[in-house]
């Protein structure tokens, strides 16, 4: 009887688990336009621009960092992600390839980790050869960005509007898609 449970409790954490980090909710959102500081959600609420910071989040060094240092200064590409997720490991790749090619255009990706640890961002980022601004999620950030699994992608245009948001895992042609979209801003 106590295996039996045990193994019920061990599927329902693997599928709550595997539903939290899923390729297969793949999805591309037709964004509304945002100004600096506000998410599609507040700009459709409030219709005006705010000066609070998107989010503010520690880095991998232990210092606190706001999103409002990129966005709305330069095309800023944001990647939900966590070094448990397959799917996120998977698409690192890719983004390294395109932060080559568009970062020298004043492209920035902000690598924002769930569930992990500094630590953990720290040796994995290093080991994969991510040579971007790392930092570690709180609870506010996932409920501001709505955030319900990873990898999702979030691109800002030079002057901080939301121009795209990709779910699940993409390829490097639809990673592409999005980079090109705000480089040129």
């Amino acid at each position: 009887m106590k295996n039996t449970v045990a193994i019920l409790i061990a599927i329902v954490l693997s599928v709550a688990f595997l539903s939290s980090c899923s390729d297969s909710d793949s999805q591309t959102e037709a964004v509304q336009q945002t100004t600096p500081g506000q998410t599609a959600s507040a700009s459709a609420q409030h219709g005006s621009e705010t000066t609070r910071a998107l989010f503010e989040a520690y880095d991998i060094n232990g210092s606190i960092r706001s999103s409002n240092e990129w966005i709305g200064k330069q095309p800023v590409v944001i990647n939900f992600w966590g070094t448990w997720c397959p799917p996120c490991r998977r698409e690192i790749p890719d983004l390294i390839r395109l932060y080559d090619e568009y970062r020298y255009q004043g492209v920035e990706i902000l690598g924002v980790a769930i569930k992990d640890n500094a630590q953990q961002v720290t040796g994995y980022s290093k080991q994969a050869g991510m040579q971007w601004v790392m930092m570690v999620a709180n609870k506010d950030i996932l409920t501001e960005y709505q955030i319900a699994s990873v990898p999702t992608t979030i691109f800002y245009d030079r002057q901080g509007n939301q121009v795209l948001r990709l779910k699940g895992l993409r390829s490097y042609e639809e990673l592409k898609q999005g980079f090109e979209a705000i480089a040129g801003s």
